[in-house]
């Protein structure tokens, strides 16, 4: 059964043969708990026949509530309906992924210092292959030096390798510093005092291994992007 994340944006490529060609037809894609309540559909997507079997794209975005969902196929010539499918396979979709619990120690740190950002996160079973979770946390600040600011701030990250559904442990370390390199010369300049949002991006990594470079990192799909996670740091 086909299991996709909610608010998920997908393209159905539906095999549909409609005679004689040159008619001008449309294809819906929906889903829902019958074939009268639709929950989310593409919408009436037009095309012309061909008299033959032709693939016919059908964008939707999944719903929002988890649970299992029959999915439906109508076509239409003409604006009258002449054909009715449901699809052999339903599709599930899947509890998103969230933070369940999330502290700061200490709340607040003198600049130059560091501090821990700690809690669970509830994950996803991974798919096949090798996958594993990449949760970063980040926050934007500014530093001085010689009369230049940086606009920057600092982001640390855990790899979270996951086997089984549920809340898996994370502890992040962040520092209220940055390090500025110049030839043979890394310094280490404290963050100006200030209170700051910290932001948690969730990404899903895949490796893969090869007899010529091993296990090495092939794609990331993100999952959150700068997530406000509520919690602010306050440099002194």
């Amino acid at each position: 059964m086909p299991e996709f994340a909610p608010s998920e944006a997908k393209t159905a490529l539906a095999p549909i043969t409609v005679s004689p060609s040159g008619l001008a037809c449309e294809a819906e894609l929906f889903l829902g708990p019958d074939d009268e309540t639709k929950v989310i559909t593409s919408g009436r997507i037009p095309f012309t026949s061909m008299g033959v079997s032709q693939d016919v794209r059908l964008p939707v975005t999944m719903p929002d509530a988890e649970g299992t969902y029959h999915v439906y196929l109508d076509v239409y010539c003409n604006s009258l309906l002449v054909a009715a499918y449901q699809a052999v396979e339903d599709v599930t979709i899947a509890a998103a992924e969230y933070i369940d619990s999330i502290n700061l120690s200490p709340s607040q740190v003198a600049g130059g210092g560091s501090f821990t950002i700690s809690g669970k996160v509830y994950l996803l079973k991974t798919p096949v292959n090798d996958f594993s979770y990449y949760l970063s946390f980040s926050y934007s600040a500014t530093a001085e030096r010689f009369g230049t600011t940086f606009d920057t701030g600092a982001q640390n990250h855990q790899d979270i390798g996951v086997i089984s559904d549920g809340l898996h442990d994370f502890s992040v370390t962040l520092p209220s510093y940055l390090w500025v390199g110049e030839p043979g010369v890394s310094e280490k300049i404290k963050f100006n005092p200030g209170t700051h949002t910290i932001y948690c991006n969730l990404s899903l990594v895949e490796y893969r291994t090869s007899a010529l470079m091993g296990r090495y990192f092939y794609a990331i799909t993100p999952i959150w992007r700068n997530f406000d996670t509520g919690v602010k740091i306050t440099i002194t």
